[in-house]
């Protein structure tokens, strides 16, 4: 990588600002997120997505659905880097309620017709980043101005405890949905998304030269530790040392990091992510700390949604570490705490 201006500073394959290089010794625990940083989940959870939108609209509401697909990948990722989107059952919410409303303006549920009408996606994902993102404010922008009687269509057709559900039997399938979320698939019975995570963290970078671990993702517990199984890492990170979607708000809500940083104990930590909404999180935990609270240090990794994108995001995100991977970040860091 090539440092961009005298804010940050060239260090092998991270760019990093130069306040960081006078803590890094003091940095005794590293906090990750899970989707984007340990595993690749661009052919799993994404995956799930639009194949849950596809399903729901189809098999629920009864569209035809045969001119295409109503949500793609990329359109999935334009949601995560809005930000207010850590939730994929918020960015299928957020697709079902825009299409809805469509399909009742137009009248029809064609997928390409759909898909092309004002306004797309791309324009509902800008509109929505400036109130801050997020489905309440996909709520004030698309449903609050419509007529009280299509307002209530486009609020009913959006069941969320389906939509939640039908994700978890695509993500899960036949052979974990009872050990993820303890029922049988009641609408899909299909192989299980989750097999086609590809872990991205090397197992032996987890070195002793960092004393604690911790992880910080908007995952359930029991996807978080199936993840975690894969990757052979579980016994580096204890239970009360995990913050998941059960725990608390999410991210970028920073309670979680502030609950992280007081049970490890931590002094100086990173926070390794792949999203705006990350380092929005370290941002709001630095603006609401008090004296004594021990120091974060943002790092966002090239490796979920921002791998597509220029690294200026990435700059333009704020972040005090840019990494090409989280293997990049740790060897930087075994090299540094010797």
């Amino acid at each position: 990588m090539t440092a961009p201006s005298s804010e940050y500073t060239t260090q092998g394959e991270l760019l990093i600002r130069p306040w960081v290089l006078a803590q890094v010794r003091n940095i005794d625990s590293v906090i990750f997120d899970v989707d984007g940083v340990l595993v690749d989940v661009s052919q799993a959870i994404q995956m799930v997505d639009c194949e849950m939108v596809q399903f729901y609209l189809t098999n629920l509401l009864g569209w035809d659905g045969a001119g295409g697909s109503y949500l793609t990948p990329p359109e999935v990722e334009s949601f995560k880097l809005t930000g207010g989107f850590n939730d994929d059952q918020d960015i299928a919410c957020a697709v079902i309620m825009l299409l809805i409303a469509k399909a009742q303006r137009l009248g029809v549920t064609d997928p390409d017709v759909l898909r092309e009408a004002q306004p797309t996606i791309s324009e509902l994902t800008a509109s929505v980043s400036q109130p801050g993102g997020g489905l309440s404010a996909v709520r004030k922008i698309l449903v609050e101005p419509l007529d009280p009687e299509s307002r209530s269509r486009v609020l009913t057709g959006c069941d969320q405890s389906k939509i939640l559900q039908i994700s978890q039997e695509f993500y899960a399938g036949e052979d974990h949905c009872r050990e993820l979320y303890g029922y049988d698939p009641e609408y899909v019975q299909v192989p299980g998304r989750l097999v086609r995570e590809v872990g991205l963290l090397k197992r032996g970078k987890l070195t002793p030269k960092v004393r604690r671990w911790g992880i910080f993702t908007g995952r359930t517990w029991p996807e978080t530790k199936w993840a975690l199984e894969r990757l052979q890492v579980s016994e580096f990170f204890r239970r009360d040392r995990v913050v998941v979607s059960e725990d608390g708000p999410h991210k970028p809500n920073p309670a979680g990091l502030a609950k992280l940083m007081a049970n490890l104990r931590a002094k100086v930590a990173v926070f390794v992510g792949d999203m705006p909404d990350d380092r929005e999180a370290t941002k709001r935990y630095r603006d609401s700390a008090r004296a004594g609270d021990g120091e974060i240090i943002s790092c966002l990794v090239l490796t979920g949604p921002l791998k597509t994108k220029e690294e200026s995001v990435a700059w333009e995100l704020g972040a005090d570490i840019i990494a090409p991977d989280v293997n990049a970040l740790l060897d930087w860091l075994d090299r540094e705490l010797e």
